[in-house]
């Protein structure tokens, strides 16, 4: 331990007397500090034109997600380039100075002299990475950012660091040129960072395998706020790796590389060169793509040739260099290196086996909702995602990363799901296939011949989407007839065909009911759910006889009453608590552009099963609606809830005038009102509460037509209570996670600010720091 300390001593004073380290400091300081300037800008630029356009969406803007992270993992693409100033001479410049010979005879063990200086080059970044703390501290002290993914963010970095170094120091060990060994570390890098690309996007073996080498890619979840084991031992595993490989590189040399004689041929030298890049380049070739089968034989060719070409003009170089002892030691140095290297590879699959993760976001953004976790652990059925993102377009491709990371996370709790995120411009025929429209959905889920169609991607809605492809169907929702009610099967505005594709997507059956004509005047025991979807004229009294019956022992029902009209059900309804009124509903206090007066747009919402989730920019349109009000005091055993309430600023006007909508204190109500209602009555002596029967109310019929059910939650609205209806909760919305708005709002003077001190202030105090080294050390 004592040498160790002793190496890294040396090597810390050399790298502060040499100007090295402060290049390396000053030069990732100075591109960091260019970058967070750059996305400083236009987070700001943003904000701003945010606040001209809608003021509303500042609660959806995060730093963390919009300013730190995308910097964060910056920062760890700017080490890629830069961490070859900090490595290149760590031996290479002893074989330049002469000192090497000495070094390798010092009475110091190698693994001591490797380990010296691997800390001593780690401490020099770890000074540069605590510089940059300053990006996150003016974050802080401006905006409202959460500072736990900051620390995972630097754990990250600090990780990635230390393996990026490891490498660095391996091929300074490798060659006798500090040049080579930089270009040749550059490239390692390059490559670690090449190789995700490769990922295609899909859950194919070479996706897997180049998600899982690309060492940015393991640097994303540290910067959302997570820290996974996979990514920790990944890093671990390579710097481990590499400082083994320096070892035995270094002990090589001391038995000699090879034979005495060089190559001296030209044409030996350029074949001998030329052989390896093409033959590793055709092997690549062949796992990344099948489709390339005339490149990899092109290439396997030329690298073949090229090999024979060494062979020829090099042969008694050949043969002297597998004479000699050293040849031998060399084979087992291969043979150990392969060793260590199916250990690390063995070590980081079983991580990704058992997958270990500590979210450490404020909200737990990234750990799955348990009813997620149980479906998957359950889930006995082969899936298929299919997502259709734009690969060039940054929303889409944002899109398309957040499904793939959100999948990712359920493929940890089953292997029984399989994706593939398609650019549609790549594969039309796929797109024509799906049926794929600008606006329409973008992800399909299939499973044994069941299709589900989301838009986002989010955990809420595809879990729904796995829930709907893979349980059992056969509960039918029985819509009544006879009384001018919206006809499920009309594909007009006012139609119901887009509700009945919603209802059939969540494996119901749709069909009609006719009470009137229907045997025995009874509703049938295969009805799970009556609809009645804006009735116009009365039910007949056998009709209400059979509606009361129904839900008396046990039924569920869904009413939807437009305004002007009197179908009859106002006593059924009152035994649940529920009065509908005589008026139209006007709401100032939130209007859509150019909507008429009597439009309501909703985005207050009761504490229910139905809308668990819905607030804030929930938004629902009511194109005509009545409004409901609730008993002061219920029947017996009746639980009733307002499920969508309007703004303080409406009214129920009971009579229409040309004028247009105008308060009347004496015949109207002010609100808030309630324009839909959610009842659950408990019979006397039910069975477990078999005899539980439900309703849900709503003042208007058209938001679930076909013109309004796409309407933001107007479709969300109408599923839940069809799904609460039905006892398929499963179904109901949870909501959906996402860190709490944050925003930064900067004057001139702080950007100003900000400016000097990152880019002209730090970085001209390293370079001072480093004159004044250098003018004290060369005045001693």
């Amino acid at each position: 331990m004592r040498n160790l300390w002793t190496v890294f001593r040396k090597e810390l004073a050399e790298f502060f007397h040499r100007p090295h380290a402060y290049v390396f400091i000053g030069v990732y300081f100075f591109l960091c500090a260019f970058f967070f300037n750059q996305a400083l800008q236009r987070f700001s630029e943003g904000m701003l034109n945010l606040i001209r356009q809608n003021p509303r969406l500042l609660d959806m803007i995060n730093l963390n997600d919009h300013l730190f992270q995308p910097f964060s993992y910056t920062m760890g693409v700017v080490l890629l380039f830069v961490v070859v100033v900090l490595t290149m001479g760590s031996f290479a410049e002893e074989r330049a100075k002469g000192t090497y010979e000495l070094l390798m005879t010092a009475p110091v063990r190698l693994v001591q002299l490797i380990f010296g200086k691997f800390l001593a080059s780690f401490f020099v970044f770890l000074v540069a990475l605590a510089l940059t703390w300053i990006f996150p501290i003016f974050l802080w002290k401006y905006g409202n950012m959460e500072m736990a993914p900051v620390w995972t963010a630097y754990l990250g970095l600090v990780l990635a660091g230390a393996a990026f170094i490891a490498i660095g120091i391996f091929w300074s060990a490798v060659f006798e040129s500090q040049v080579v060994a930089a270009l040749m570390t550059f490239g390692n890098l390059l490559l670690f960072w090449l190789v995700g690309m490769a990922d295609s996007g899909d859950s194919s073996f070479v996706s897997e395998i180049a998600r899982n080498l690309s060492a940015v890619m393991h640097l994303i979840g540290f910067t959302k706020g997570t820290i996974e084991l996979k990514d920790v031992v990944f890093y671990l595993t390579v710097a481990g790796f590499f400082l083994f490989l320096t070892h035995k590189a270094l002990d090589w040399h001391r038995w000699g590389q090879g034979p005495s004689r060089k190559v001296t041929s030209f044409y030996g030298k350029f074949a001998g060169v030329a052989a390896l890049p093409f033959l590793v380049a055709a092997a690549a070739i062949r796992y990344i793509s099948s489709e390339l089968q005339v490149v990899f034989w092109s290439v396997l060719i030329i690298g073949i040739l090229a090999l024979l070409i060494f062979i020829i003009f090099e042969l008694s170089w050949v043969k002297e260099l597998f004479s000699r002892k050293s040849t031998l030691y060399g084979a087992n140095t291969v043979i150990y290196s392969l060793i260590v290297t199916v250990i690390a590879v063995i070590i980081n699959v079983v991580v990704l086996w058992k997958p270990v993760k500590a979210d450490l976001t404020a909200d737990k953004l990234f750990t799955l909702n348990e009813k997620t976790t149980n479906l998957l652990k359950g889930l006995d059925k082969e899936v298929k995602i299919t997502a259709f993102f734009q690969k060039q377009v940054i929303p889409e491709e944002k899109a398309g990363e957040d499904l793939k990371d959100l999948i990712e996370r359920y493929r940890e709790y089953t292997d029984k799901i399989d994706y593939d995120i398609v650019d549609p411009n790549e594969n039309p025929a796929l797109a024509k296939k799906y049926n794929i429209t600008a606006r329409g959905e973008r992800i399909i889920i299939e499973s044994g011949g069941n299709q589900a169609r989301i838009s986002r991607p989010t955990e809420e809605a595809l879990t729904n989407g796995l829930l709907k492809v893979t349980r059992k169907g056969g509960r039918s929702i029985c819509f009544t007839t006879g009384h001018g009610e919206s006809d499920p099967d009309a594909v007009e505005a006012t139609g119901y065909s887009e509700a009945k594709k919603l209802m059939e997507s969540d494996r119901y059956k749709v069909e009609k009911l006719d009470l009137l004509h229907q045997e025995k005047q009874k509703v049938p025991d295969r009805c799970s759910v009556i609809v009645a979807a804006g009735p116009r004229y009365p039910f007949q009294k056998p009709e209400i006889k059979a509606l009361r019956s129904f839900l008396h022992s046990g039924g569920r029902a869904m009413f939807l009453l437009e305004p002007d009209t009197k179908p009859g059900l106002d006593g059924i309804l009152e035994e649940y608590g529920i009065r509908v009124m005589d008026d139209h509903v006007v709401d100032v206090g939130v209007r859509l552009q150019d909507a008429s007066p009597y439009t309501v747009t909703a985005q207050r919402y009761g504490k229910h099963e139905i809308t668990k989730g819905l607030g804030g920019f929930a938004f629902s349109k009511f194109p005509m609606a009545r409004s409901l009000e609730k008993d002061q005091k219920p029947p017996a055993m009746t639980t009733v809830v307002p499920l969508v309430q309007t703004t303080a600023r409406s009214f129920g006007e009971t009579k229409l005038t040309q004028e247009g909508p105008k308060f009347d204190p004496g015949e109207d109500r002010r609100g808030p009102l309630s324009i839909a209602m959610a009842a659950e009555k408990k019979s006397p002596g039910s069975d477990n509460g078999k005899k539980t029967s439900r309703v849900v109310v709503f003042g208007d019929a058209d938001f679930a037509s076909n013109a309004q059910l796409h309407f933001l939650v107007n479709g969300t609205l109408f599923e839940n209570s069809i799904n609460w209806l039905s006892e398929q909760t499963d179904l109901i919305s949870f909501p959906a996670k996402r860190r709490k708005g944050s925003t930064l709002f900067l004057t001139q003077n702080q950007k100003n600010l900000i400016l000097v001190s990152t880019v002209l202030l730090v970085p001209l105090a390293v370079i001072l720091a480093g004159l004044f080294m250098r003018m004290a050390r060369r005045g001693r």
